[in-house]
Order: C-alpha cells, then sequence, then structure tokens
C-alpha cells in the first residue's frame, strides 16, 4: 500500500509518475501487469479518466496510467497532468513468480 498526498508538487519535474521501490519484482509476463490493486486519483490538473496502475516487467516499478478521454487509449499520467493538491492512495497484490 501507499499513499502520496501533495501539498506541493515542486518544480523541475518531467516524464511518468511512478512509484518506485515496490518490495520484489514480478516475473515476465510477456507485458506489463495489471496487478490486483484498488486505487483512489484525486485533484490532477488536467481531466484524466480511467486511473490505473501498472507493474513493469522483472522491475521494481510501477507506472500510472490513464485515459484523456472516456474512450481513449491510455497512457503514462505525467507530471503536466498532476497538481499541488493530488492525491495517491492504493493498495496492490502481485506476484513473484
Amino acid at each position: 500500500m501507499f499513499t502520496a498526498d501533495l501539498s506541493s508538487k515542486g518544480t523541475g519535474g518531467s516524464g511518468q509518475i511512478a512509484v518506485s521501490g515496490l518490495p520484489f519484482t514480478p516475473g515476465t509476463y510477456g507485458a506489463n501487469l495489471l496487478a490486483n490493486y484498488s486505487i483512489l486519483v484525486d485533484n490532477l490538473d488536467a481531466a484524466r479518466y480511467q486511473c490505473h496502475i501498472q507493474i513493469l516487467q522483472s522491475d521494481t516499478t510501477a507506472g500510472l496510467i490513464a485515459s484523456g478521454s472516456t474512450t481513449g487509449s491510455h497512457t503514462g499520467l505525467t507530471w503536466a497532468q498532476i497538481g499541488n493538491s493530488s492525491v495517491f492512495r492504493c493498495g496492490l497484490t502481485y506476484l513473484s513468480v
């Protein structure tokens, strides 16, 4: 489980939002893993839909992904799309194979 309640996102950031330092790496599945999880994302600076967390193959990093529309494809949630009061809360379960 992780929680991040921002009071200031700071300056100079860029790229995709990710959570690093997961306790172990999942196996290689041929695609990134959508883990069994629940996630709350509030107070973004851009309209994003269907937020998910995706654990990267053979890594201890999980990327936050979202869609820009109700029917669009998912891409990484970026630094520019979060705000000074954004909230991320997640509990997840995944396996090491």
